[in-house]
């Protein structure tokens, strides 16, 4: 188990986040998760990554409907810890994102 948690095609940290920006469990190396607004949670790992580069993935349903819908974007990204952003694109305008709390799921790959 130990050679495969330190592969580098294996994911090092996974969690899901609710709307209200609660974690949900079971996760996998995620300490906790703040909501510091709407639509911005900052994700701290249990074990730190080497450095501030490692693979970010979010999904999430599309309540939208159609082609519109909730997306996620990673930023402030540090070692321990990770800024992830959601966003809606409204119906009306396709080309304007708006801040929006959406459940999502995330997971991190990268050297610790």
């Amino acid at each position: 188990p130990d050679l495969i948690k330190n592969s580098p095609g294996v994911a090092k940290a996974w969690c899901s986040i609710t709307a209200a920006g609660v974690l949900e469990a079971p996760d996998y190396n995620v300490d906790s998760v703040t909501d510091t607004g709407v639509g911005d949670r900052t994700i701290v790992f249990g074990t730190d990554f080497s450095s501030a580069v490692y693979a970010t993935l979010s999904t999430m349903g599309n309540t939208g409907g159609g082609l519109n819908g909730p997306w996620a974007d990673f930023r402030s990204r540090a070692a321990g810890s990770v800024q992830a952003l959601v966003f809606n694109i409204p119906a009306v305008d396709p080309n304007t994102s708006v801040a929006a709390d959406y459940g999502h799921t995330c997971v991190f790959f990268g050297d610790q």
